[in-house]
């Protein structure tokens, strides 16, 4: 009987002794999974989070460095852009002042030699017609088409006066040449060959 007791007292402290073995295996798993584990996954989402963050802040810079490239890329070109502009500007400027010039020099010839044919066209007839051949370019070039009307009829009202010796000893024939090629070229309707001025003179 003793025996029997004694085995049973062992046998009672050997199950004893593993459940409290268990108890304390199941508590520090249970503390290793409530207790270690969280703060593992913590740490790794904090190292996630840094990771994340590098990313955003590397994803951000990279769009601002592309943005303020763009933004210089856009300002050059419009600066090249306002420059080609401001160039091809100054450029027209200059060619029509240097057209605005010309005109203008081409009128005042025209008026001082039609001025001169004025005044001469009684004591020098011949001079008075070179005068006015010389002044009938100048009027083309200028487009001062009244003019040219006025100084066509001038020359057909002193033509008659002169003589072949005032063709011979001038260079009337010259001039008058470069007058009708000048007025060849602007005839395209008619409207201001010689014939036509004496149509509108006698009118």
């Amino acid at each position: 009987m003793s025996e029997t007791l004694q085995i049973l007292e062992k046998l009672n402290s050997l199950y004893s002794g593993a459940i409290t073995q268990l108890i304390s295996y199941t508590i520090g798993v249970l503390a290793f999974v409530g207790i270690v584990i969280p703060a593992l996954m913590g740490i790794l989402q904090s190292r996630q989070l840094k990771r994340d963050h590098a990313a955003l802040t590397t994803y951000i810079e990279n769009q601002i460095s592309a943005a303020r490239t763009k933004l210089e890329l856009d300002i050059v070109e419009a600066q090249k852009k306002s420059e080609d502009g401001l160039r091809f500007l100054l450029e027209q400027t200059k060619a029509d002042i240097g057209e605005q010039i010309k005109t203008q020099k081409a009128s005042s010839v025209g008026a001082t030699l039609h001025l001169q044919a004025n005044n001469s066209r009684v004591s020098n007839p011949s001079l008075a017609v070179h005068d006015c051949f010389c002044a009938i370019p100048a009027y083309i070039k200028c487009g001062e088409q009244n003019n040219l009307r006025t100084i066509m009829r001038m020359v057909l009202e002193i033509l008659p006066q002169l003589t072949s010796k005032d063709f011979l000893h001038s260079q009337i024939d010259l001039r008058a040449q470069g007058a009708l090629e000048g007025l060849d070229k602007l005839n395209e309707n008619g409207g201001y060959d010689f014939s036509t001025s004496r149509q509108s003179g006698e009118n």
